[in-house]
Order: structure tokens, then sequence, then C-alpha cells
């Protein structure tokens, strides 16, 4: 069954608020204090300014990406919260550094830059991103049973 779009929306701004959370607060302490900045390496995009980056954070992580996911991944990506945010996460990965290496002609994939880290910290980030998503876009969705699927009428199968 495809997700609403609405609880998809709400899914990516909870989602995005635990990566800035993340980004802001936990990477520190994984690259000696300083932040990923997020709203930053956005930011010139839109001339540095920062919370014009912020605002560009929020929403690629609130519309752009719940839509990416409603549209063309909920199908092919498992449907628990856990295993499908996980999924989705690294979908959201594999894109930003897709973005990041073209945005910085592969410069931020260099181990001189702070590649590593920084990759390291994104990946943490997008997969904490993609676990809020899928519970927040699963709760109060029950997942049913192999049992229960035989018992129901053919096009409801195939609609799931």
């Amino acid at each position: 069954m495809k997700p609403s779009m609405s609880r998809a929306l709400v899914a990516g701004f909870v989602g995005t608020v635990a990566l800035s959370l993340i980004a802001y607060t936990g990477y520190p302490l994984l690259a000696q204090g300083a932040p990923l900045d997020l709203a930053g390496m956005l930011s010139g995009a839109f001339e540095d300014r920062w919370l014009a980056g912020l605002i560009g954070l929020f929403a690629i992580g609130t519309l752009i990406l719940p839509a990416l996911y409603v549209g063309m991944f909920h199908h092919v990506l498992p449907r628990t919260k856990v295993a499908g945010g996980l999924a989705w996460g690294l979908v959201v990965w594999l894109l930003a550094l897709t973005a990041l290496a073209a945005a910085t002609h592969g410069e931020v994939l260099r181990w001189a830059a702070g590649g590593a880290e920084m990759i390291l910290g994104i990946l943490i980030g997008m997969l904490a991103y993609g676990v809020v998503f899928g519970a927040v876009l699963n709760t109060g969705r029950r997942m049913r049973s192999p049992e229960e699927r035989l018992h129901e009428p053919e096009d409801l199968r195939q609609a799931s």
C-alpha cells in the first residue's frame, strides 16, 4: 500500500530534525569538536547565507526526499520500520554523496580534506534520518502476517 504524502512529509520533517541533531551535537564527538555543518555546506548555493542553507536542508529533507520515497522507492524497499528506514537512509546517503562529489568535483571524497570522517558522519546522520523516517511513516500501520494475507482478496494482495 502506498504511504500517504502527508505522513511522508511529517516523517521527513522529523527525520530532518534527527539528522540535524546528530550533525550539530553528535558528530562533534566523532570529529574532535567540529560540527558537521550541513547548512553551511548548502549555503554555498545560496550566496553563503547559513540560514538559507538551513532552510534548504529542511526543504530537501521535508519535501524533496519524502516525495522521492513515495513516488519512486516505497515499493522496492523493505516495509518494516527499521529495515525500511535503514535502506532509505542508505539510499539518501548515496544520493547525498553523489551530489557532494559533483558539487566539489570529487574533493569531498579526499582523505586529506577530512573526507573519511565527514563521509562516516553523513552516513550516521542519514541512517538516523532513514530510521526516524521509517518509524514515523509506519506508526499506526499494523503489519499483516502471511496467514492474514492469504485470506484477503487478490486485489489487496497485489496493492501491498
